[in-house]
């Protein structure tokens, strides 16, 4: 890859694959999809970051290893699921606007 060029990480791949399958005309009006679902994953990848340390909180006293890692580890896969919910699939106008079946 050449230095400036966007790369698209996990969650911009799945976004990227919801609005074709989803929005497609939407989709066709991106102008430069590699750099548009490159910036949205990495949007998605810092909202995870800030978000899960917030939703897990302060550990209980007393937490065990395991216990603190099940915290955690809830507190991530919310924490995604929220974010892939709010920002990476596509809007309910985009979804509208689906290409007509041809005969």
């Amino acid at each position: 890859m050449a230095q400036g060029e966007a790369s698209v990480n996990k969650y911009g791949a799945h976004a990227q694959k919801l609005w074709q399958e989803w929005a497609p005309v939407s989709y066709a009006g991106i102008p430069d999809p590699e750099q548009f679902f490159s910036h949205l994953g990495q949007q998605a990848a810092q909202m995870m970051t800030e978000l899960a340390p917030q939703i897990a909180g302060p550990g209980p006293a007393g937490e065990s290893y395991r216990e603190q890692a099940a915290r955690l580890n809830a507190a991530t896969l919310r924490a995604e699921h929220l974010v892939r919910a709010a920002l990476l699939a596509p809007k309910r106008a985009q979804l509208a606007r689906k290409i007509p079946m041809r005969d």
